[in-house]
């Protein structure tokens, strides 16, 4: 959240804000332990290109994108409307 976006929200939306950042950081934690321990466990370790991924998945990457806007309209009182699901009502 920029000084922007924190001065301009409510203190609900702040404090949204403020758990989704804390929820991150626990799961950022918890999957490094994860993978440290992983790691302990591994016989015989891979080089290091094997283990990090340039990009994600397509569709991996398109469903996060998704969900981010999905959670900032819902934050912001607003609803999402997928035009292809009008598009076939349409026809």
């Amino acid at each position: 959240m920029t000084a922007a976006e924190f001065w301009s929200s409510t203190p609900y939306l702040t404090a949204v804000a403020t758990r989704a950042f804390a929820r991150r950081q626990y799961e950022m934690a918890v999957t490094t332990g994860w993978m440290a321990e992983r790691f302990a466990r591994e016989e015989r370790l891979s080089g290091l290109a094997f283990y990090l991924k340039a990009d994600p998945a397509p569709d991996l990457q398109a469903e996060t994108e998704e969900a981010e806007m999905t959670r900032w309209a819902m934050a912001h009182g607003l609803e999402i409307v997928d035009l292809s699901d009008e598009e076939a009502a349409g026809e």
